[in-house]
């Protein structure tokens, strides 16, 4: 039940309508109307006093009234009210209750009206609903205290990501202006850089293509000039230098007015000059010598080198000669004087690759061996300058040197009245006898050792050959001394000094010495060296297509004989060559 306050005190009236019910009414007089509005009947309900109404009686629960839309308000509403002013309203009023009803509420009295009855209710019924409103308020609150919270986390969390992200973005602004800025210094220097790249590239080419030279590398031991030539001294020397100079230069056309011509002979002038005049194609050494002087004054960049005794001492010049000049720009092309040696196969193989075989020219003098053409490189003959031969001994057997060792000169002596005969001096070497024909007739074999070459024979007496070799212990000759002067060791050495032997004698000594090898072998540098340089006791037996070593327990090395040499008694233990001297 709802009752309003009009003002004073009056009468109550009460009246009540149901939703849709239209009653019939008639318009009140003025001062009987009661201008109630949708929204001050809801507020009535909802906080239970308002502009003077007050809430008597509600037939329906209260929480439909506190936020539910107009459609779930109540039916039907029991008002009674109050008015000092005399009414002719009747004691119950219908009203009806539109969710359409906006602005002032008419009231108007039906012709039929009958007054709707509460229903009896306890206390403890609105308590309970109290309750249920509260603890719906209260998840309510709870509801709206989790969502300040959750919003407040949300908040800060987005905050906290909006200040990291305006810290990276102001980062990354930062980073764009660095990075435009280097990439304009990047540019700045790609663009410098670029400049002198092409400045070093042209440079470059104009120092690749600057002072161009062809590289001319003899082996003179090997590469002979030709005879003709070395007979003239200094001018065939000259001579030589020009030709070779102009040879070349008709092998490169396209170079010729700007390229040089650099040309390095290495060769062991002594032992050539010794070969030449075995060979006999050289009569004075000192013409070889003078040759050499004019080839070197012949040219500015023409060189005669001497390397000296040793075994490929001019090798390994011409070897590291080409490893440098391969790896010159300048360097157009290295000429290769080495056609007579097999032992420069293996080095080409591994020095050279296949760009730089077409720098690469092998000069022909004495024919190309197998294992050069093998390398594919290409072949040049020069035989207009250099022999197409090698040299060769051409001494006989019967021809003694002039001087075999110091103090000893063209000996000579009666000849014997001795039946031919084999003598074993100890390791059972077969000596030739004087004015004895030998029991062998076999070729002398046509190997020459290099570069010192082949010993002078030497003839001896086989008789006193026996006579000296009968000399035991400290009664044996000294050779050192004999030989080549008196003893270094003096007092100290423990043979014979003081015995006079005869010319044949010193035959003899000379012999025994030569079988002893010489400490450099072919390398040696004396001229009168008293040792031998090869082995002697090599012999071609009748019906033996190889060469035979008849010593017993032959002291020479395996190169110290003939190819293919069969050592009958090789030594057992290794000979160590001493020093003599």
């Amino acid at each position: 039940m709802v009752g309003c306050r009009t003002g004073g005190l009056g009468r109550r009236r009460s009246w009540s309508w149901a939703e849709g019910e239209i009653p019939d009414h008639h318009h009140l007089n003025r001062k009987n109307r009661h201008n109630l509005t949708w929204s001050t009947i809801r507020d009535a309900l909802r906080f239970g006093i308002c502009d003077g109404v007050q809430v008597v009686g509600l037939s329906l629960s209260l929480f439909i009234f506190s936020s539910s839309p107009l459609s779930r308000l109540p039916a039907e509403v029991e008002l009674e009210t109050r008015d000092s002013s005399t009414s002719t309203f009747p004691p119950s009023t219908r009203l009806p209750l539109h969710p359409s009803i906006s602005g002032p509420l008419t009231y108007t009295q039906p012709r039929l009206i009958k007054m709707a009855q509460l229903p009896s209710l306890n206390i403890m019924h609105f308590v309970e609903r109290y309750k249920t409103l509260r603890n719906v308020q209260d998840s309510q609150d709870l509801l709206v205290k989790d969502l300040m919270i959750y919003a407040e986390n949300v908040q800060t969390t987005l905050q906290d990501e909006n200040t990291r992200l305006s810290k990276e973005l102001n980062d990354a602004l930062l980073d764009l202006e660095d990075a435009r800025r280097s990439r304009r210094d990047l540019q700045q220097q790609l663009n410098l850089a670029q400049q002198r790249l092409g400045q070093y590239s042209v440079e470059r080419d104009n120092m690749k293509n600057r002072n161009p030279y062809i590289m001319v590398l003899i082996d003179g031991d090997g590469m002979i000039f030709s005879e003709n030539l070395v007979r003239l001294g200094i001018e065939g020397g000259k001579q030589a230098a020009t030709a070779l100079r102009n040879t070349v230069l008709d092998n490169c056309n396209e170079l010729t007015d700007q390229i040089e011509i650099m040309a390095k002979v290495c060769a062991n002038i002594t032992g050539l000059s010794k070969a030449m005049r075995r060979d006999g194609s050289l009569e004075n050494p000192e013409d070889l010598k003078e040759f050499t002087l004019g080839f070197t004054q012949g040219k500015a960049s023409f060189d005669f080198i001497d390397v000296g005794h040793g075994k490929e001492r001019a090798d390994s010049k011409i070897r590291e000669n080409l490893r440098w000049h391969l790896r010159n720009y300048n360097c157009k092309q290295v000429l290769l004087g080495i056609s007579h040696d097999a032992g420069y196969a293996p080095f080409l193989d591994e020095v050279v690759s296949l760009d730089d075989r077409s720098k690469i020219t092998i000069m022909e003098g004495p024919p190309t061996v197998r294992e050069l053409k093998n390398t594919g490189i290409q072949v040049i003959n020069f035989n207009n300058i250099f022999r197409s031969e090698k040299l060769i001994d051409r001494v006989g057997n019967n021809e003694a040197a002039a001087s075999t060792w110091a103090g000893v000169s063209s000996i000579s002596s009666p000849a014997p009245s001795v039946s031919p005969i084999s003598i074993k001096n100890g390791s059972s070497t077969t000596i030739s006898l004087r004015n004895v024909t030998p029991t062998s007739t076999a070729a002398k074999p046509a190997w020459v050792p290099s570069p010192r070459g082949l010993d002078p024979p030497i003839t001896v007496n086989a008789m006193v050959l026996e006579k000296v070799k009968r000399r035991t212990n400290t009664s044996k000759l000294c050779n050192n001394h004999y030989l080549r002067g008196p003893c270094s060791k003096g007092d100290d050495c423990s043979f014979e000094h003081k015995y006079k032997p005869s010319e044949e004698e010193l035959k003899v000594i000379a012999y025994l010495t030569r079988l002893n090898p010489c400490l450099n072998g072919q390398d040696c540098e004396q001229e009168y060296c008293i040792y031998g340089h090869h082995c002697p006791s090599v012999t071609f037996p009748p019906g033996s297509k190889e060469p035979v070593c008849t010593a017993f327990g032959c002291r020479f090395s395996k190169e110290d004989h003939p190819p293919n040499t069969i050592i009958k008694h090789p030594r057992k233990e290794k000979y160590e060559r001493e020093s003599y001297f």
